[in-house]
Order: C-alpha cells, then structure tokens, then sequence
C-alpha cells in the first residue's frame, strides 16, 4: 500500500496541458437542487470563512482549478442548466476555455462522468500540439476546496508520472496517462465494481496526505 506523501509545502510546475474537469452530474436527491447552482453564501459556511461569498459552487470550483494552473476546464454532466450562456460566462471571468461533456450513461456516479469525459477528449488530446494532456477531476461539492491542495496533486503526479489522490478521499483525483486510464475504466466495467477508491486502486494512485482534512467536506443538504 502506497504510503501518503506530504507535499504541503511543494509548489505546482506545470508544464503540460493539464485538463481541470468539474464532476457535476450527481443526482443531488439529498440537497433537493442541483449543488452546482448552490450558493456558498450560507450561514454555515460563513462562520468557517468569516467573510460573505456569494457565487455558485459551479464558478467556485471552476475557479479554484484555475487558480490551481489548469488551462481548460470540462464541466462534466447531463444537467440542462449548463447552457451555452452559463459556459461562455465561466470563460470570460476565469480567462480558460471552458467546454461541458454529458454523461454517457445517467445515474454512473463520478466513474461514469471520468468515463464519459475522457472519451470525448482523446481525439483532442493527441492534437494538443504533440504535448500529453493530464486531467484533474474535482467534485462540485467541495465548499472549502483549495487551489493550493489541487496544485500539489498536479505537482506529484506530473513528478511521479501517475495517478494522485489525497489519503481518505478518492476525489479530487489526478490522472496522468489516459490510455492507462481507460484499460482500467474498461476492467472496472467488467468487474461491475463503479467506485473510485477502485479506480484508484487500479491506477495504484500515488496517496498524498491532506494538508487540511476539513477542505474535503463535501454537502448534501443545503444547510452544510
């Protein structure tokens, strides 16, 4: 078992193209509304940031992806409120492109969304002039979600060559080879076991440790 690797104070290099990729096509049965249109400016949520942010958790996590150094970020998921309109505005305010993959299959969880996206991607990806393209896959229900922690999972698995995650979450994940990836989605498939930890697991993902374990708190009612 991969031992967690602490790399808190390391800084991103990034050197290739690096796809940020918001999975966002969740069911959502417990918050009662899409969590991408949810608003980080809650009660909760204030007394943690000790200031107002008012911003949908789509931007906020687009955002921090950015921030972290991608250069273009995928929304991923079937839902009708990703409209041309709210990805064009996305674009303009965080300066990247800005594209959406729907769900291959509904109902697949965040495997079918990884799935999904990075088939509709390799074409594009062998085209990005010659460079191999890495991507990042970040939940969009992550309200305390960092750059800084993102850039160190881009960091290690460029460094390392290979997949990344944090120690006890399987999201946010960083994939370094996508036709590795993609024997691996097709082996989960004929297992019939959908989870990420076994996505990792077949990718032997490099396990870092969490700088701060609460910026992974994800919500599922409103409330949180």
């Amino acid at each position: 078992m991969n031992q967690p690797l602490n790399l808190f104070k390391l800084q991103p290099v990034i050197q290739d193209t690096i796809i940020g990729v918001v999975l966002s096509g969740g069911q959502s049965s417990r918050m009662g509304q899409n969590k991408a249109l949810l608003s980080r400016c809650t009660p909760n949520l204030k007394q943690v940031l000790h200031h107002s942010i008012d911003q949908s958790m789509l931007y906020f996590t687009c955002q921090q992806l950015v921030q972290a150094g991608v250069n273009k970020v995928i929304i991923s998921g079937s839902s009708a409120i990703y409209t041309d309109e709210v990805i064009a505005d996305i674009a303009f305010n965080l300066a990247v492109p800005v594209s959406r993959v729907s769900d291959e299959q509904e109902a697949q969880g965040p495997v079918g969304g990884i799935a999904s996206v990075l088939t509709a991607q390799t074409l594009e990806t062998m085209n990005i002039l010659n460079r191999k393209a890495r991507y990042l896959f970040v939940p969009v229900d992550l309200p305390l979600l960092q750059a800084m922690d993102l850039a160190q999972l881009i960091q290690a698995g460029n460094v390392n060559k290979r997949a990344a995650h944090f120690e006890k979450q399987p999201l946010p994940l960083f994939i370094y080879d996508v036709i590795q990836t993609q024997k691996a989605l097709q082996q989960q498939r004929a297992i019939g076991d959908g989870s990420v930890w076994y996505l990792a697991s077949l990718l032997r993902s490099l396990t870092l440790l969490a700088p701060e374990p609460n910026n992974w708190l994800n919500a599922n009612t409103p409330q949180e």
